[in-house]
Parts: C-alpha cells; structure tokens; sequence
C-alpha cells in the first residue's frame, strides 16, 4: 500500500496474505480508502438498503453517490473499519465512536467512525478530521474586509460573537477558526459542544455526550463549564432559551462565541431577541457582532470551461 493504517490504538495493520478468512475484508476496505484518499473526500457514509448497502461520498461540500455494494460486502467494509476504530463489532444498534489514522507522504490523517442503527441496518459515517483542524480565517475565501473585521475580535476581553448559517455549510469551521486567532497560551480558551467535528491544539474541548441528559441540561453543562472561569468561551449551538440567557450573562465578563443554525442574519438575530425576552437590552449591550454564510463552489481554474446560459436558467 501506498500508505499506512493505524487502529485507535496505534498499532499499524499489516497487510493481509490472499486466501485467508480476512483478506476480503483488508482488500475492500483499503481500495474504499485509497479511492477516498485520492478523490479528496471530507466525508464517506454507507447506508443499508434491502440487499446492497449504498455508499456516498461528501467532495467539497457536494454529496457524489458510488456504486452500490452487495449487502454481505458491504457489511465486511463496515465490520473491518468498526476494527480500526476499536468499536464493539456485535453492537448494531446503538451509537458508537472512534477514530482511526491513515499515514501518507509523513502526514497523519485522522478519520471518525460514527455508527448508528436504523429499521434497514447498521449505518456508518467516515469523517475526515483534518479539514477542520488547520483552517485559519484566511483561509476560508473571505473578502479583505471580512477578515480585518473578524481579526478585530482578538482585541476584545468580553462580548457574544454569533456565528450562523444553514446546516452544512461550515458554520464549526468559522467557529474554530474564530477561537483559532486567539493565543491559547495567553489565555484560557474552553468550549462546549455535543459533536467535536476536529482537535483543537491548546484549547479544553467538553463534550455534551447522551449520558448527560439524565443529569444536567445542555445549559446546566454550560455553567459547569463556566465555574473554571475561561477568558474565551465557545459554545457549538445554541438553540433554546435557558442557553441563550446563559451566554448572554457570561458575555458581561468574557469573550463568547456560538453558533446558530440559521439562514440569515436577520433570521438568527430575531431568534436570540425572542430567546433574551426581557433580556432584550442585556443582549443589544453584549453583542460584539453576527455572521451568516453559505458555501460557493469555486471551480478549478484548470478545469473550469465557459458556456452560455439559457433565458430560462438566467431567470
């Protein structure tokens, strides 16, 4: 192979000899990677349906569905990457998590295994990490002037920042690249999320896991977090009252940032007016600022060829 494989326990998986019992499995699963690998995809899902388990893959934000595998095949790929992550092979329906490491040219490139059980079968999720983790502001196709204007947050001491847009269109990476500017080592930066979607170096990542909702809210988990007193505190979602009252308090003394699903900002701003109710000039004081965005495709210079639209496509 032309790179290497490291389980979730780093031990390096060595290439399996034809004509043994797991050699169908090691060959299917390492041509699904390198295939994964050399096209540059972000995200690969597999879906059971009927007899065949259907296989997408998530390329530059655009879903490209693949050949459909056979129900047995399919199940094979499943169960060798559950391996890697070290996940409970025999458990098919409830959730599951881990993380494997795929080595090429000297670069560690780090995936997530998510599983989870549905009426057709077990379904699986791939996501590769290393997108997410390296993304500075610059390097998210902002204008000139978007840039100095978020770079001037790293000048703040308090305030609530709000990151919005539409599901998937890189709400968590403008996030992280938001807490990303600030210097982790001059200040104590902490976050709050239910699906860390990369590593942040320097940075104290807590996870609101299934578990917790015996025991504490979402808002009740926030205020956990907030006893340790960080001088930047980020929260991945915010999408009721009691943790937008929360926030909004926090932010008298602290740096906030969270994100909101929404499609615009008028639309996000009215949502956190009607959460902050009585609260409303509270919220108006601690504002430092709002954005919105969605994701363009930007074609390959090499590739990219002109053409002539129809009235009706214009229109």
């Amino acid at each position: 192979l032309e790179f290497r494989i490291y389980t979730a326990n780093r031990n390096e998986v060595e290439p399996i000899a034809p004509k043994t019992p797991d050699y169908a499995a090691w060959k299917m699963s390492t041509e699904l990677l390198r295939d994964v690998l050399a096209r540059r995809v972000s995200e690969l899902s597999l879906s059971p349906a009927g007899q065949s388990v259907n296989i997408s893959y998530l390329i530059d934000g655009m879903s490209v569905p693949q050949p459909a595998r056979r129900r047995d095949e399919g199940e094979l790929v499943m169960k060798f990457m559950k391996l890697l992550a070290d996940l409970d092979t025999n458990e098919v329906r409830k959730p599951q998590k881990g993380k494997f490491t795929i080595r090429k040219d000297n670069t560690d490139i780090k995936y997530e295994v998510r599983t989870a059980g549905s009426t057709a079968g077990e379904q699986m999720t791939i996501v590769r990490e290393e997108a997410n983790q390296r993304k500075n502001l610059s390097d998210l196709g902002l204008t000139t002037d978007q840039i100095v204007q978020l770079q001037s947050l790293r000048d703040l001491r308090k305030g609530l920042f709000i990151v919005s847009g539409p599901r998937n269109t890189g709400v968590t990476t403008t996030f992280y690249s938001l807490l990303r500017q600030h210097d982790a080592f001059l200040n104590s930066i902490m976050t709050i999320e239910r699906r860390p979607a990369a590593e942040l170096n320097q940075i104290i990542q807590n996870v609101y896991s299934l578990s917790d909702t015996g025991t504490a809210s979402y808002a009740q988990k926030i205020q956990q977090v907030l006893r340790n007193d960080p001088d930047i505190f980020g929260v991945g979602d915010c999408s009721d009252e009691q943790t937008a009252l929360l926030l909004i308090k926090a932010a008298a003394s602290k740096l906030a940032y969270v994100t909101v699903e929404s499609p615009s900002v008028v639309h996000a701003l009215g949502r956190w007016l009607k959460w902050a109710g009585a609260e409303k000039d509270s919220l108006l004081d601690v504002l430092a600022g709002m954005s919105c965005q969605t994701l363009l495709r930007d074609l390959c210079d090499e590739c990219k060829e002109a053409y002539e639209p129809t009235k009706e496509l214009l229109k």
